[in-house]
């Protein structure tokens, strides 16, 4: 079965819609004939049969969102949305640390919930959390986003093992770095000085359909990335150690960011 074929004549619901990745996902869902739900702040469907409006770090907005999703399930529940603090830990406001996860964690959660009785009344649907290499690899100046990340890796995991006999599947796959705006500013100081890597958006987006259409449980993108966060749960000291020179040099590189 090809990706195209998995899709086909699905109904798709893509929550976060508008971003950098998620745009180029419902683009390619359109020109595969979905039934295409563009979720997003402003509630425009650019490209979708059907758009609709949530700000995810309202909680009052998410839970009706879950609430009309319920009562038309999709077939395929895609959570893309993110949002991301790069810098020291003692200057995140308040504000910026509740948003992170609200945004990243609670509301794809919240959401998920609202459509699992339609899925397992009916014996079929497939809940899509996109994550973040910083989940399973916690990233120094990334810390309230790696954190968010790691809480959707088991959220995601946990979910799939109570409805692993309701024929639902539940994918959770893992980007490292992309190149869009959400990494741009301090993002990118910190990943020029650690030598990050920087992925396409459309190599993301074509690794997050196949493994939709595959299945999978779970797919991270980058073997480097796969490896370390592998020694990561096995050896975190280790990883620690491999961390001090860049996270030294990522801290001058901010150093010099405030001088300037």
């Amino acid at each position: 079965m090809t990706t195209q074929d998995y899709f086909l004549g699905k109904r798709v619901a893509v929550i976060g819609a508008h971003g950098a990745i998620a745009s180029i996902i419902c683009e390619k869902l359109h020109a595969y004939g979905v039934n295409l739900i563009e979720v997003s702040r402003s509630g425009h469907a650019r490209i979708g049969n059907q758009g609709m409006s949530c700000d995810l770090s309202d909680a009052a907005e998410v839970r009706d969102l879950a609430a009309e999703l319920s009562l038309n399930c999709p077939d395929i529940l895609i959570n893309i949305a993110g949002v991301q603090y790069c810098g020291l830990m003692e200057q995140q406001h308040t504000a910026q640390i509740t948003q992170t996860f609200d945004v990243n964690l609670i509301a794809p959660i919240i959401v998920s919930s609202g459509v699992l009785t339609a899925m397992i009344q009916r014996k079929s649907g497939h809940i899509v959390n996109v994550g973040s290499g910083f989940g399973s690899v916690p990233y120094p100046f990334f810390a309230t986003y790696s954190a968010s990340k790691a809480g959707l890796a088991a959220f995601s995991q946990s979910l799939r093992r109570e409805t692993n006999r309701s024929n639902i599947s539940v994918t959770h796959v893992s980007p490292r770095a992309v190149e869009t705006e959400l990494n741009g500013g301090t993002a990118r100081i910190v990943g020029r000085a650690t030598d990050m890597a920087m992925d396409d958006p459309n190599f993301v987006a074509d690794q997050i359909l196949m493994a939709i259409a595959k299945r999978k449980k779970s797919h991270a993108i980058g073997r480097k990335e796969r490896f370390f966060g592998m020694l990561n749960t096995l050896l975190p000291d280790l990883v620690d150690f491999g961390l001090k020179g860049p996270t030294q040099r990522a801290r001058m590189a901010l150093s010099g960011q405030d001088k300037a």
